[in-house]
C-alpha cells in the first residue's frame, strides 16, 4: 500500500505596482477570477443575492427575483484543502487485484456547464418547487422608509426560465462556482499468473492475463452533479483553476 498526502497553502503578499490591491486574471460572463492581496492565488467573485442585516434575501417587488448585491463579492477560491492518493495491490496464489485512488478535497471552479443547464432548463436547480410558481424563501421587500415586509411576489410559472437565466437575474451567477471535491478510482486491474508448468510447456519464462478499467469511478458532491472537476477549457496553467466553459 502506498499512501500520499499534500496540502499547499498560499497567499498573495504584493501585486505588481503596489496600486491596486486586486488583479484581474480571467472571467466568463459575470463571475471574475481574482490575484487579492491577503487572499490565496485564484479568488471568485460574482454578483450575489442581496440581504439586509438579519440575513433575509431581498427581492424585487414587481417579479419576486434576487435584488443584486451593490457589488461583486467573494464566493471561494481555487486553493483545495488537500490532495490525497492510495495505491494499493493484493496478491493470492495466481490472482493480483491492483486499484489506486485519487481524492482532491475543497476549492472551487467555475462551470459554463452549469449556467448553460439552468438557462435550458435541464439542471437540477430548476426542478425546485417542480417548476411550479414559489416565493423565495426567507425573502423580504424593502419599504420606502428602510424598513422591511415579507415578500409575498411568487415567482410565476412564466418567469422561472428568465429566474435561472442570469442574464436576467443577475445574482443566479453564484450558483456557477461549484465545489470541485472529487473522489476517483483512477484505475482498476485484475491479473491472473499463469501455473508455471504449462508457461514452460509454451517455451515462456511467464505469462500472465490481465484485465484492466481506467476511471472506474468518480463521486462528486451535490453541488456539482455537472462535469469532471479535472476537466478545464482554460489551459494548463494558473487560469486552468478557474474552471470549464461547456
Amino acid at each position: 500500500m502506498t499512501y500520499t498526502f499534500t496540502k499547499n497553502e498560499n497567499e498573495v503578499t504584493e501585486l505588481y505596482g503596489g496600486e491596486d490591491t486586486k488583479l484581474l486574471l480571467t472571467g466568463a460572463y459575470g463571475v471574475n477570477f481574482y490575484a487579492v492581496e491577503g487572499q490565496p492565488l485564484g479568488v471568485f467573485y460574482t454578483t450575489v443575492p442581496k440581504r439586509n442585516e438579519n440575513g433575509e434575501y431581498i427581492v424585487n417587488p414587481s417579479n419576486g427575483f434576487y435584488e443584486p448585491s451593490d457589488e461583486e463579492q467573494a464566493v471561494g477560491t481555487s486553493q483545495r484543502d488537500f490532495v490525497m492518493g492510495l495505491t494499493n495491490s493484493i496478491s493470492y496464489k495466481n490472482f493480483s487485484l491492483s486499484t489506486s485512488l485519487d481524492w482532491k478535497q475543497g476549492g472551487e471552479m467555475y462551470s459554463y456547464t452549469a449556467r448553460l443547464l439552468a438557462f435550458t432548463g435541464n439542471s437540477r436547480l430548476t426542478t425546485f418547487n417542480e417548476r411550479n410558481p414559489f416565493i423565495i424563501p426567507n425573502s423580504v421587500v424593502e419599504n420606502e422608509d428602510g424598513s422591511f415586509s415579507e415578500n409575498t411576489t411568487p415567482v410565476t410559472f412564466g418567469e422561472i426560465t428568465n429566474f435561472y437565466n442570469a442574464t436576467s437575474n443577475a445574482p443566479i451567477e453564484a450558483t456557477q462556482v461549484i465545489d470541485k471535491t472529487f473522489v476517483r478510482v483512477r484505475d482498476l486491474s485484475l491479473t491472473y499468473n499463469l501455473n508455471t508448468a504449462f508457461v514452460e510447456n509454451l517455451g515462456l519464462v511467464s505469462a500472465s492475463i490481465t484485465a484492466y478499467g481506467k476511471n472506474i469511478f468518480m463521486w462528486t458532491p451535490d453541488e456539482n452533479p455537472y462535469v469532471d472537476p479535472e476537466v478545464s477549457t482554460y489551459g494548463s496553467d494558473l487560469l486552468g483553476e478557474f474552471g470549464e466553459f461547456a
